[in-house]
């Protein structure tokens, strides 16, 4: 939202255009590699829910 302030953007139209940009630059400064290239997740199971 601050970034949506600071850029003078107050609509959805104006915002939609925006954010691919503002991706790019915050992935580009705050993505990180993954400690282990596999895949870890688990299939999940119904029976343990709830």
């Amino acid at each position: 939202m601050k970034e949506l302030r600071l850029a003078g953007i107050s609509d959805m139209d104006a915002a939609n255009a925006f954010f691919p940009a503002f991706m790019d630059r915050y992935n580009e400064k705050f993505a990180k590699p993954p400690h282990r290239p596999d895949n870890l997740h688990q299939p999940l199971i119904p029976s343990r829910i709830g």
